[in-house]
């Protein structure tokens, strides 16, 4: 007597030949697509690194460009007092010729 196939005997066939060993065709494919994974793997991990790398770099050079734009504002300001200065010399000077004269 032949017994009559399920639905769940094709089921468990299916997931018994998921487990199957893969053969070697299928077997050298799958180490040959986990080696470029992880040569991908890696190689994005290294552009990682270096975008760190620039990102630190970036922040360094801000950080001197917020101080050299310090450094000139407060030179642009003694300037501007010396300028002042400068301006009530000359007229200081123009008065003092007036009463000389």
């Amino acid at each position: 007597m032949t017994q009559k196939r399920t639905s769940a005997d094709a089921l468990l066939e299916a997931t018994s030949l998921r487990w199957q060993p893969y053969s070697p065709a299928i077997q050298e494919l799958d180490r040959r697509l986990t080696q470029r994974l992880d040569t991908l793997a890696d190689q994005v991990g290294q552009l990682t690194e270096g975008i760190n790398r620039i990102e630190v770099q970036m922040e360094r050079i801000a950080g001197t460009v917020e101080q050299q734009a310090r450094t000139a504002q407060t030179l642009a300001d003694k300037l501007q007092a010396q300028t002042r200065t400068i301006e009530c010399l000359v007229r200081l000077a123009g008065l003092e010729r007036e009463w000389q004269e």
